[in-house]
Protein backbone atom coordinates (compact mmCIF):
# COMPACT_ATOMS: atom_id res chain seq x y z
CA UNK A 1 0.00 0.00 0.00
CA UNK A 2 1.35 3.49 -1.10
CA UNK A 3 0.21 6.73 0.93
CA UNK A 4 -0.87 9.42 -1.68
CA UNK A 5 -0.95 13.01 -1.22
CA UNK A 6 -2.37 15.25 -3.51
CA UNK A 7 -1.26 18.66 -3.31
CA UNK A 8 -3.33 22.16 -4.75
CA UNK A 9 -1.49 24.78 -6.43
CA UNK A 10 -1.77 28.55 -6.51
CA UNK A 11 -4.83 27.76 -9.62
CA UNK A 12 -6.21 24.61 -8.38
CA UNK A 13 -8.01 23.87 -4.83
CA UNK A 14 -7.74 19.86 -5.38
CA UNK A 15 -10.15 18.84 -2.62
CA UNK A 16 -12.86 20.90 -4.78
CA UNK A 17 -11.55 19.25 -7.27
CA UNK A 18 -11.93 15.73 -6.23
CA UNK A 19 -15.54 16.08 -4.75
CA UNK A 20 -16.12 17.78 -8.02
CA UNK A 21 -14.59 14.69 -9.83
CA UNK A 22 -16.76 12.67 -7.74
CA UNK A 23 -20.08 14.46 -8.21
CA UNK A 24 -19.44 13.97 -11.96
CA UNK A 25 -18.62 10.45 -12.43
CA UNK A 26 -22.06 9.30 -12.75
CA UNK A 27 -23.03 11.57 -15.49
CA UNK A 28 -19.26 11.24 -17.49
CA UNK A 29 -17.27 8.84 -15.81
CA UNK A 30 -14.39 8.97 -18.36
CA UNK A 31 -14.25 12.83 -17.66
CA UNK A 32 -13.45 12.12 -14.15
CA UNK A 33 -11.54 9.13 -14.78
CA UNK A 34 -9.50 11.32 -17.04
CA UNK A 35 -8.93 14.13 -14.19
CA UNK A 36 -7.90 11.92 -11.89
CA UNK A 37 -5.45 9.85 -13.97
CA UNK A 38 -4.08 12.90 -16.23
CA UNK A 39 -4.42 15.71 -14.05
CA UNK A 40 -3.00 13.93 -10.70
CA UNK A 41 -1.03 10.61 -12.23
CA UNK A 42 -3.16 8.26 -10.35
CA UNK A 43 -3.83 4.24 -12.16
CA UNK A 44 -6.98 3.90 -13.32
CA UNK A 45 -8.30 1.66 -10.70
CA UNK A 46 -6.97 3.81 -8.23
CA UNK A 47 -9.05 6.89 -9.39
CA UNK A 48 -12.08 4.53 -10.18
CA UNK A 49 -12.12 3.61 -6.13
CA UNK A 50 -11.39 7.00 -5.29
CA UNK A 51 -14.69 7.77 -6.96
CA UNK A 52 -16.93 5.38 -6.39
CA UNK A 53 -15.47 5.86 -2.31
CA UNK A 54 -14.15 2.53 -1.93
CA UNK A 55 -11.12 4.65 -1.09
CA UNK A 56 -11.50 7.04 1.61
CA UNK A 57 -9.50 10.27 1.76
CA UNK A 58 -9.13 13.07 4.11
CA UNK A 59 -8.59 16.67 3.81
CA UNK A 60 -4.62 18.03 5.15
CA UNK A 61 -4.95 21.62 4.55
CA UNK A 62 -4.87 22.00 0.75
CA UNK A 63 -4.14 18.15 0.42
CA UNK A 64 -6.03 15.25 -0.14
CA UNK A 65 -4.58 12.31 1.29
CA UNK A 66 -5.74 8.59 1.21
CA UNK A 67 -3.73 5.10 1.18
CA UNK A 68 -4.34 2.57 -1.56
Amino acid sequence: MNTYRLNSTEWVYTPSMIQMAKQQFGFDPKWSLNLLMDGYNLPKSIAVDLLTGKIAFAIEGEAVVFTA
